[in-house]
């Protein structure tokens, strides 16, 4: 069937043929989850209707972390806000939603600080 490329060559092309899978076949989605089992199959299926070579497990993992997918082990193992399609692949990662978070809540302090100004100071009479 497929041949398992262990050579730095083959780890190069194996990249380059998941990051193409991953940019036609799936998106960023917060919440969503996909089975590692599922998502291996969806590649296997696409490089063989592709001829592209096969991954495994390990490099699937590796592949999923470098997009910023985290593996969840509960009943069985998940990639973490991650969804099959193409809507949401303009949804912004977790670091970007994490800086937009650090900003808002800089804000809000910065008004309270200004607040809590306005309601010591005196009326005017």
């Amino acid at each position: 069937m497929f041949e398992q490329h262990s050579s730095h060559a083959g780890r190069i092309s194996a990249r380059t043929w998941f990051t193409e899978f991953y940019n036609i076949r799936l998106c960023r989605r917060l919440g969503g989850r996909i089975a590692s089992a599922d998502l291996l199959a969806a590649y296997m299926e696409w490089a063989g209707a592709n001829d592209r070579g096969s991954i495994g497990y390990r490099e699937l993992s590796r592949f999923m972390g470098g997009f910023g997918h985290r593996l969840m082990k509960s009943s069985r193992m998940e990639y973490m806000d991650v969804a099959f399609g193409k809507a949401a692949r303009s949804a912004p990662s977790r670091a970007a939603l994490k800086r937009q978070l650090d900003q808002i809540i800089v804000g809000v302090q910065q008004l309270q600080l200004a607040l809590g100004d306005v309601e010591s100071e005196p009326p005017n009479s």
